[in-house]
């Protein structure tokens, strides 16, 4: 009797450049970069724990060499605490954020 089976190893994802602590005032831009060694990867974004999208305020960007940033175009002061990227499945890097209120004219 024989048995075959296939075995395929796949590398764990890391990150060659993690994400830095950012701060910002409030309704300024903010961008988050990190970089997966899997160029293939995804990625998932949060801020304070909850999944983002993009939407009018925030942009995902997947680049070339597995970079992906974040970019919120108008900070708001509830965007403080922690922004992490997962690489889906696997590990994830994670940065403060701290939005400061915006001085009065």
């Amino acid at each position: 009797d024989e048995t075959e089976m296939k075995l395929r190893v796949v590398p764990v994802n890391e990150f060659l450049k993690p994400l830095e602590d950012q701060t910002c005032q409030e309704k300024e831009q903010v961008m988050f970069e990190c970089q997966m060694g899997d160029d293939e990867a995804d990625a998932e974004w949060r801020i304070a724990g909850n999944v983002v999208t993009e939407d009018d305020r925030i942009q995902i960007k997947k680049l070339e060499k597995g970079i992906h940033k974040l970019i919120i175009l108008r900070a708001r002061i509830s965007d403080t605490g922690d922004i992490s990227c997962t690489c889906v499945g696997q590990n994830e890097t994670k940065a403060s954020l701290l939005v400061n209120k915006a001085e009065a004219p």
